[in-house]
């Protein structure tokens, strides 16, 4: 249960990560 919480919550933190990440090369490419 924990570990599947752990991979589930990870994954989303992955995910949001890469997305922020991406957001802001895209802002700094635009500024």
């Amino acid at each position: 249960m924990n570990a599947v919480r752990f991979l589930v919550e990870g994954r989303v933190q992955g995910v949001a990560f890469r997305a922020a990440t991406r957001t802001e090369a895209l802002r700094l490419g635009l500024a």
